[in-house]
């Protein structure tokens, strides 16, 4: 069974909770993944144990690639727009 690439950082959702989730913490072993995070919008620490099953049903919203733009173009864009 291959598994999604999902590492510290990683912004993902999931059938297990209502709202995205920021990867703190994983560990993989060949029975279950410990999967540590927080919710992005209420903040809420989760703490869960996932059969492999269900850890291939999370999907990655974003990466370590979240912020890949140099700030100086964001800002300019920004200005523009309003």
């Amino acid at each position: 069974m291959i598994l999604p690439e999902i590492v510290r950082g990683s912004i993902v959702t999931g059938p297990q909770w209502p709202e995205a989730v920021e990867v703190i913490y994983i560990e993989k072993n060949e029975r279950y993944i410990l999967f540590q995070g927080t919710t992005v919008n209420s903040r809420r620490f989760i703490n869960q144990t996932l059969s492999p099953e269900e850890f291939q049903k999370l999907k990655l919203v974003s990466g370590e690639e979240y912020f890949t733009e140099e700030p100086w173009k964001v800002f300019l864009y920004k200005q523009a727009k309003t």
